[in-house]
């Protein structure tokens, strides 16, 4: 589990995006923004102050704790595989390194439609920057 606070874990994975080709820097920073912005209201619960937020936060969402744990579980196992990419990749190599893992198959069942359209939606924005 990343120890770190939720914004460190943010900043640390866009630091991460800088050693990114500028396609999957920009992408990347794009989706980790609108991720985050997404779960605002959840992250901010994590947070001790303000006590008004925490509570309305709270009664909004009472799977907040669970949600919490999993998208920042989720995010810094990302930033880990991005860290141990990133510093194996050779700046000196001819070939272009790769990036990412494959989604796993568990994970894929577990999703529903709407991350399934999300899913989709992205890996139509990959396949299109590629061709420019």
């Amino acid at each position: 589990m990343y120890e770190r606070s939720h914004l460190q874990l943010y900043r640390s994975i866009r630091r991460l995006h800088k050693n990114l080709p500028p396609a999957f820097r920009f992408m990347g920073n794009k989706y980790i923004r609108d991720e985050w912005d997404r779960h605002r209201s959840v992250l901010a619960a994590a947070l001790p102050d303000p006590p008004s937020a925490v509570a309305s936060t709270a009664e909004l969402e009472p799977n907040a704790d669970k949600v919490r744990t999993t998208f920042i579980a989720e995010w810094a196992r990302y930033h880990n595989v991005m860290a141990e990419q990133v510093n194996s990749a050779s700046r000196w190599e001819e070939s272009v390194p790769k990036y990412g893992v494959n989604l796993e198959s568990s994970k894929l069942d577990a999703m529903n439609d709407q991350q399934i359209g999300q899913l989709h939606a992205l890996k139509q924005e990959v396949l299109k920057g590629g061709k420019e």
